[in-house]
């Protein structure tokens, strides 16, 4: 609850398998940020999970280089529709991260799309990446993960140019979305992917 904006974000409480494994001695998925993104009421269209946090203790004249990093595990579902001669569905949830100069909170609350082109800092994790998390399809229940290191840099000026941000506030979104629409899914009614996100740092 401490984020400024969390639309379609839950917190995990799933439990692990083999909490033996050395790669669950950092992240075990639990209480981790659980962004999915999922049907209107009408179900003909997907909304997209937000989660984002303001800093506005930023010092513009100090903000020339920055480092957006997290730990991250996605499962797409595969919401899509199949791709001849494949015979399975289209990779379907796109997950992205970015920092953008100011308070962006009303945009995503007004339902405006964010500028994305606007950001200082885009980490764009594409379709198709192996999925980190595994779920057992017959109980629909989450049975283990894989958290992924991810980081972007931004260095956006130096001590003797003008800084890209003139503002006293940062903004980190993460933001995960179904780019078909429910008509085009190959199992209609399936959920829609997730993204747990974890240790989230701007240095």
């Amino acid at each position: 609850d401490s984020w400024d904006v969390h639309i379609n974000v839950s917190r995990s409480d799933q439990s692990i398998v083999d909490i033996d494994s050395i790669k669950y001695i950092a992240h075990t998925g639990m209480f981790s940020a659980c962004l999915q993104p999922t049907l209107n009421e009408a179900g003909t269209a997907w909304e997209k999970a937000y989660l984002a946090y303001v800093l506005d203790d930023i010092d513009p004249e100090c903000f020339c280089f920055s480092q957006l990093r997290f730990w991250g595990a996605k499962l797409d579902r595969r919401n899509g529709p199949i791709i001849l001669p494949a015979t399975t569905p289209a990779y379907s949830l796109k997950t992205n991260a970015f920092v953008f100069c100011g308070d962006v909170t009303d945009v995503i609350n007004s339902g405006i799309p964010l500028n994305e082109s606007d950001a200082l800092i885009k980490i764009r994790i594409s379709e198709g990446v192996p999925n980190q998390v595994t779920e057992n399809a017959a109980t629909n229940t989450i049975t283990d993960y894989d958290f992924e290191s991810y980081f972007g840099v931004r260095n956006c000026c130096t001590c003797d140019d003008e800084c890209i941000c003139t503002e006293n506030k940062l903004t980190i979104v993460f933001v995960a979305e179904e780019i078909y629409s429910p008509a085009e899914q190959t199992v209609p009614g399936t959920p829609g992917g997730i993204w747990y996100i974890d240790d989230v740092s701007l240095i």
